[in-house]
C-alpha cells in the first residue's frame, strides 16, 4: 500500500514512474474470498492452539466461550475486515505506471482468481508477470534473487533506452521545427 501510494503521489505531482515492481503481493482490498479466508484463519489458529500449554488452552477456551456464548467482546477489533473487504463500492486507486509483478505460480486458495493479483485494475498501462518457481519467502533468496535482479536490471535498461530514444526523437522534431520556421 505504501509503494502504491508513492506511485500515485509521484504521478499526481507530474513525475513519470517508469516501473512499479511488486514482489508476490496482492492488492489489499477485495482480493480474498472471505469464507475461504475464514477457514484458513481458523485452521491456523487451531494449529497454534494445539501447541499451547494446558493453562493457556483453558484461558483461550474461556475467552472464546465468553465471546461466543455470552456475547462478550474481549477486544474492540482492528478494522482489518473493513481494510480487506471494503465492499463493492470501493474504487481502487489508479496510476499510469506499468507493473512488473514477480509472483509464485501457485497462490493461496483463499484469494480471488486473478492472474494479475489485482494490479491490472490499478495500472492504466499493463502488468507484466514474471512467474517464479519458488515459495513466497524464497523469492528474495538465492538462487531466485539472482533471477529477480537480472529481470529488474533488464527492465531498467529498457526504460533508460526508451527515454534516450524519446529524448533524441524530441531533439530531432525540435530541430526540424526550427528549420521549417527559418525557411519561412
Amino acid at each position: 500500500m505504501i509503494a502504491q501510494e508513492v506511485v500515485v503521489e509521484l504521478e499526481s505531482q507530474g513525475e513519470p514512474v517508469g516501473m512499479f515492481a511488486i514482489f508476490d503481493t496482492w492488492v489489499l482490498e477485495n482480493s480474498q474470498i472471505r469464507a475461504l479466508w475464514a477457514i484458513d484463519y481458523s485452521r491456523q489458529r487451531l494449529e497454534v492452539f494445539r501447541t499451547l500449554p494446558a493453562n493457556e488452552k483453558r484461558a483461550t477456551v474461556k475467552r472464546v466461550l465468553n465471546r461466543v456464548l455470552l456475547g462478550k467482546k474481549t477486544s474492540t477489533g482492528s478494522g482489518w475486515n473493513r481494510a480487506y473487504w471494503p465492499g463493492e463500492e470501493f474504487t481502487p486507486p489508479k496510476f499510469q505506471a506499468p507493473v512488473l509483478l514477480f509472483k509464485r505460480a501457485r497462490q493461496p486458495y483463499y484469494y480471488v482468481r486473478d492472474r494479475e493479483m489485482g494490479w491490472g485494475n490499478r495500472s492504466r498501462d499493463r502488468v507484466e508477470i514474471c512467474e517464479m518457481n519458488c515459495e513466497h519467502f524464497e523469492i528474495l533468496r538465492q538462487p531466485h534473487v539472482g533471477i529477480v535482479g537480472q529481470v529488474l536490471a533488464d527492465k531498467l535498461q529498457e526504460i533508460k533506452d526508451r527515454e534516450k530514444k524519446s529524448d533524441s526523437e524530441f531533439s530531432i522534431a525540435s530541430a526540424v521545427e526550427i528549420a521549417e520556421r527559418e525557411a519561412l
